[in-house]
């Protein structure tokens, strides 16, 4: 409630936005010394027009890397529900226009699809795991169909990023890295 609050009362915009989420998931990458490289980015990545990013999931160092492999503010993600009761954190997600899901709920499914395709139409990138969890050894888990549904129904490309090996460096079951940089 007190987000909803706080962040209602102020109106940032989409630039001061687009610069806080930048600038969280920039600092996290630093932060941890984490490296990034990107292959043929220009060849399979606009920043000017809406998309679906999907990618493997397996570390929380991962939406750092790919906000690094996309170098965009306009991404934003789908994110499970607990996540936005997080202190700051989940403040930031809510004000800066993420979506959230109840993973437990159908009709949840359904109003994040709804809000995500807005987001699409609204020229954001959006970025969500099709395995809808974390993998713990990362092992691609079974995808669910909702991003492959949202891309088609929104006319959209999918840009996929693959992401080596970050459980080695924060596994599932972690929240302190097991080594400086990866």
């Amino acid at each position: 409630v007190l987000n909803r609050i706080l962040f209602s009362y102020f109106k940032f915009g989409r630039p001061f936005e687009d610069a806080l989420v930048v600038s969280f998931n920039l600092l996290s990458v630093r932060l941890f010394g984490l490296k990034c490289r990107v292959i043929d980015r220009e060849k399979y990545y606009s920043k000017e027009e809406p998309s679906l990013i999907i990618a493997n999931h397996s570390s929380l160092v991962d939406i750092g890397l790919i906000y690094e492999a996309t170098r965009k503010g306009g991404l934003r993600m789908l994110a499970k529900k607990e996540l936005f009761r997080t202190p700051f954190f989940g403040w930031a997600l809510w004000a800066s226009h993420f979506v959230s899901i109840d993973r437990g709920h159908p009709e949840s499914a359904r109003i994040a699809r709804e809000t995500l395709s807005s987001r699409l139409k609204a020229n954001y990138q959006m970025f969500l795991a099709p395995e809808g969890t974390r993998s713990k050894d990362g092992k691609l888990l079974p995808f669910k169909s909702g991003a492959f549904r949202i891309a088609v129904e929104q006319n959209v490309p999918i840009v996929i990023i693959a992401l080596l090996k970050p459980w080695v460096f924060l596994p599932k079951s972690q929240i302190i890295p097991l080594s400086k940089g990866l």
